[in-house]
């Protein structure tokens, strides 16, 4: 059976599928197969597309078959055009199509390691047997290349979307009020740091994202089921103590002055919400992470129903925030599945994880044009193949799906889940039931 690379747009008409026996290709209208044997080099080059450079890879085999291609997660701020346009010259004056492939990285390093490739220079790989002492050549890792990012842009990000967040609320509502929910959203992410950090997962940081909420962005993911629902759950658990806090003083002071009814309310009607098991919201994840402790397919079909259940509520609701979970739920699920079959076909491919490896740090460092240490481009393209590198981590570890937790941790998980869902409604109720809203005037 063969892992199919499809091209970004139109990839039933162009897609490169790779096989036991080697490569079968189509372009348009052509299709023709490339035996691994009859591969002779595999190199990088630049190709200028609107007054931009993309890394481009290019494919020679000994009966003159050739095949370009990039990886379409570092094209950056590159439109895709279709293939007939989007090309590369050859020397001899010949264009080829360049195909612009998710997890492109992928399938050159498989490529040279199928075909028993060499690096004879810097992106340079032809047959092993051609090269009399292929060159040391030492290649960047994305985390080597992120180590030297600037925290001044990164704090740079994070104050505007902060001033602009808040902006946004005071419009909307006011500044007390603003400064209260930013407040919360603050300490909601960062119990999600916290848990982060203690599970040994290095956190990027908290970005507010202007009228959606925030996002606690990790450098990694968890290995296991039980982090995950730690992590998701932590968040939560950080703004019951604030959500309590919040109606202790609304009681003692009488309510006075209404904000802090307010505030208590919002407080606990954010939190139900974001405990939904609807797609990519926190209690999504959480009872995402306990269905696939049972089992794969189990897990499979619940994030399925959970995603669809999210587009549903948007729909019925006129809810564009659930919109938009709803969306990147469903954007999240298809990759998963993707990189599932991917790393399952490499695997019955029989591919060597080191060798695989090595050659994608050698390809990303081209594809990226890494040639501007410290850049901006450079570390946005560095986190794409970081991203790339995390996603085929189960073929470099062995280990395709995250750890289960077992039955007893399942049981603490769903009944923390619970209880924390039976808190905010609690705090909700009593706030109303203390602090009933006044009857609207009536007309007459």
């Amino acid at each position: 059976m063969a892992t199919r690379f499809r091209n970004f747009m139109e990839g039933k008409l162009y897609h490169v599928d790779v096989s036991p026996e080697g490569l079968r290709v189509r372009l348009g209208e052509a299709m023709f197969d490339i035996s691994w044997h009859a591969i002779l080099r595999l190199d990088f080059v630049t190709v200028g597309v609107k007054e931009q450079g993309i890394g481009v890879a290019r494919l020679v085999s000994s009966d003159g078959r050739r095949l370009a291609w990039t990886e379409h997660g570092l094209l950056g701020g590159v439109r895709y055009r279709p293939p007939s346009k989007f090309t590369v010259t050859w020397e001899d004056g010949k264009a080829t199509p360049i195909l612009t492939i998710p997890k492109g990285l992928a399938l050159s390093a498989v490529i040279v390691e199928r075909a028993g490739l060499a690096e004879q220079a810097s992106g340079v790989f032809v047959r092993e047997e051609n090269v009399a002492q292929p060159a040391p050549v030492e290649h960047r890792s994305p985390e080597e290349v992120l180590r030297r990012e600037d925290k001044a842009t990164k704090r740079k990000a994070q104050l505007t979307l902060l001033v602009v967040g808040f902006a946004a609320a005071s419009f909307l509502w006011s500044v007390e009020f603003a400064a209260a929910l930013l407040a919360y959203l603050f300490i909601h992410e960062y119990g999600h740091v916290v848990a982060m950090k203690r599970c040994g997962i290095p956190v990027r940081g908290i970005f507010v994202l202007p009228l959606m909420g925030a996002v606690a962005m990790a450098e990694d993911e968890a290995t296991d089921q039980w982090h995950e629902f730690v992590i998701a759950i932590m968040g939560p658990a950080f703004g019951a103590v604030l959500t309590l806090g919040a109606v202790v003083v609304a009681f003692a002071r009488a309510g006075e002055p209404p904000l802090v009814i307010e505030i208590a309310l919002w407080w606990s009607f954010i939190s139900l919400f974001n405990l939904l098991p609807l797609g990519a919201l926190d209690g999504g994840r959480i009872v995402t992470s306990l269905s696939y402790s049972t089992h794969r397919v189990v897990g499979a079909v619940v994030s399925v129903v959970l995603a669809l259940l999210c587009a549903g509520a948007a729909w019925l609701l006129e809810s564009w925030v659930l919109g938009v979970v709803a969306f990147f739920s469903f954007i999240e699920l298809a990759n998963r599945l993707r990189t599932r079959a991917l790393i399952q076909g490499l695997v019955k491919l029989g591919v060597q994880p080191g060798v695989v490896r090595d050659a994608m740090h050698a390809a990303w460092e081209k594809m990226g044009r890494l040639c501007e240490p410290g850049s901006s481009r450079a570390m946005k393209k560095a986190r794409g193949a970081q991203g790339l590198f995390r996603a085929l981590r189960g073929l470099f570890t062995g280990q395709l799906d995250k750890r289960r937790m077992r039955a007893g941790k399942i049981v603490a998980a769903f009944a923390i889940y619970i209880g924390l869902i039976l808190f905010f409604l609690a705090a909700g109720v009593a706030v109303v039931v203390r602090f009933p809203p006044p009857p609207a005037a009536g007309g007459g």
